[in-house]
């Protein structure tokens, strides 16, 4: 998988389809022309810096309190940290098991 800033590629497309009027006289032309076009601008398209999170729910330092109160106990300690089931941090690791 190649993570691309979609946004990015779109406005390029447009820039060059406002500055080039195809050559053919037919559709099926035109359409390969612009499919080559778009093919080709993909394949240049430089990748983002992304970096693939765990949601507290998946986390294994995830833990729940009397199925009311959740909170993250990864320093193990009293005090340790409210969060919601879809937050996530840097220090997130998979739970292997599937369990809470």
């Amino acid at each position: 998988m190649r993570p691309i800033d979609a946004d990015a590629l779109r406005d390029k497309l447009q820039r060059e389809i406002d500055k080039v009027n195809p050559p053919f006289d037919d559709v099926l032309g035109s359409i390969r022309c612009g499919v080559r076009l778009a093919r080709n601008m993909l394949e240049d398209e430089p990748t983002i810096d992304a970096v693939k999170v765990v949601r507290c729910k998946d986390c294994k330092y995830y833990k729940s309190w009397e199925d009311t109160t959740t909170f993250c106990c990864f320093y193990h300690i009293a005090a340790s940290y409210v969060r919601y089931s879809d937050d996530y941090c840097s220090r997130g690791e998979m739970r292997e098991d599937g369990t809470d």
